[in-house]
């Protein structure tokens, strides 16, 4: 009697499991490993894993009926929802380091390779490498008929402000070295170097895969520190523009890979 009396009053309680992106799931931890993970098995027999550092805070709470659901809302249809999202907690998280190709710049200022290294939980910061001579608007605004290259070196900081969420809205600030150089086959060599600041604002969609995809917008400046042309037969400079100050933003299209969860 006294055996039954205690294992009824285990029945009445279950584990709580609070996690940190807000959600609740309820049930009975079946396995436990404080330095990794933990195994709950809710009332209809599915099992969820979660790391230790995505739980906010673990308790007990009783259960007025042995035959209570306790991750169940209204149907069956509203449990499955609820244990497909239990699974979603490792994604919302940012991968430590991620690498990015935005195509859109072959119609712009040049295609942009980057990567990206997380900062805590919502910073990533990393270096992004510019292309210019293939960006047809690039061409356009230059109208160069001459030998050119173009490239720009530098790097973003940004900002994903809604931690418990798998798609993010991001904002942040960057900003490149840019160096070019153009000749005209046996008269003149021309040089130019830059810096472009800019500010970044945009949209994350993120996909289980690791792979995401950035619409967004960059927009500030570019400020010329050199712009000579040189004669080749005297190396006289021919001409001068140093010192010069122009808008400078691009529509930022970026599909790309997160790594490590």
């Amino acid at each position: 009697m006294l055996i039954a009396s205690v294992a009824t009053a285990q029945q009445q309680k279950r584990d709580v499991i609070y996690l940190k992106n807000g959600s609740i799931i309820k049930g009975n931890v079946i396995e436990m490993d404080p330095a990794s993970n933990l195994k709950i098995e809710t009332s209809d027999g599915s099992i969820f894993v979660f790391r230790m550092d995505e739980i906010e805070k673990m308790t007990k709470e009783p259960v007025a009926d042995p035959e209570e659901i306790p991750v169940i809302k209204d149907d069956k249809s509203d449990e499955r929802k609820t244990s497909e999202s239990a699974l979603q907690p490792q994604n919302t998280m940012l991968g430590r380091i991620g690498i990015g190709f935005q195509p859109l710049g072959f119609l712009q200022f040049g295609p942009v390779v980057n990567a990206e290294v997380r900062l805590g939980k919502n910073f990533v910061i990393g270096p992004q490498f510019r292309y210019t001579p293939l960006g047809l608007l690039f061409n356009v605004v230059n109208d160069f008929d001459n030998t050119m290259q173009c490239y720009g070196i530098g790097g973003t900081v940004r900002h994903f402000p809604a931690a418990g969420k798998k798609n993010k809205f991001y904002y942040g600030v960057g900003a490149e070295y840019e160096y070019g150089w153009c000749r005209d086959e046996g008269d003149w060599y021309g040089e130019n170097k830059g810096i472009v600041s800019m500010i970044n604002i945009g949209y994350r969609w993120r996909y289980n895969s690791g792979f995401y995809m950035n619409l967004g917008l960059f927009t500030g400046a570019y400020i010329n520190i050199f712009d000579k042309w040189t004669g080749y037969e005297d190396l006289s400079i021919h001409h001068d523009e140093s010192g010069y100050a122009r808008f400078f933003g691009y529509l930022e299209f970026t599909l790309g890979l997160e790594f490590l969860k």
